[in-house]
């Protein structure tokens, strides 16, 4: 074998593990960091609202946002990765995202077996939100609505359990 040859053997098998590190590093950054971009309050990537009914409930946590200046961002997700739990993933999307100190994100992943609802509160919201306001807009909303097909009817009351517990807290209809 010539020198020549020899010079393009050791190219190929250069260009070969190059490539092989490339394709590991992109797939490793999708992997940590391939999140959906948001649309607004309603973020509904599973399809489980109508064109109306998301309208309806954007417009009332808008509306919310306008009188209280607090974020509610509704998510849903067809999937999670795998082994990803559903906190650990709303977490990471709000930072993503970039969601501010006084935000409340509510996430909803309705065909996951065992359940596929979270919620992640701004550091400001945490201060003041009663835990058990939050462990009941999961578990008495978003989570049996998902158990029985009805996770945007889930959503919503967790919404307006919000929503509630602020216009009692404040004292004055939102």
């Amino acid at each position: 074998m010539g020198r020549r040859e020899e010079m393009k053997i050791k190219m190929l098998f250069l260009a070969g593990i190059l490539l092989a590190v490339a394709t590991m590093v992109f797939t490793k950054t999708l992997e940590a960091g391939d999140f959906p971009k948001r649309v607004g309050y309603v973020n509904d990537f599973a399809d489980v609202f109508s064109p109306e009914e998301s309208l309806v409930l954007e417009d009332k946590i808008q509306e919310f946002y306008k009188k209280t200046r607090i974020e509610i961002i509704v998510v849903t997700m067809k999937s999670l990765e795998e082994g990803k739990r559903p906190n650990e993933y709303l977490q990471e999307l709000s930072e993503d995202w970039k969601t501010g100190d006084r935000s409340i994100l509510l996430l909803m992943v309705p065909e996951r077996e065992r359940g596929g609802a979270a919620i992640n509160l701004g550091s400001e919201i945490k201060q003041n939100f009663n835990p058990v306001v939050a462990w009941q807009a999961v578990y008495k909303d978003m989570f049996p609505g998902a158990m029985v097909g009805q996770a945007n009817e889930g959503i919503v009351k967790a919404v307006q359990r919000i929503i509630q517990y602020y216009t009692e807290k404040l004292g004055r209809a939102l």
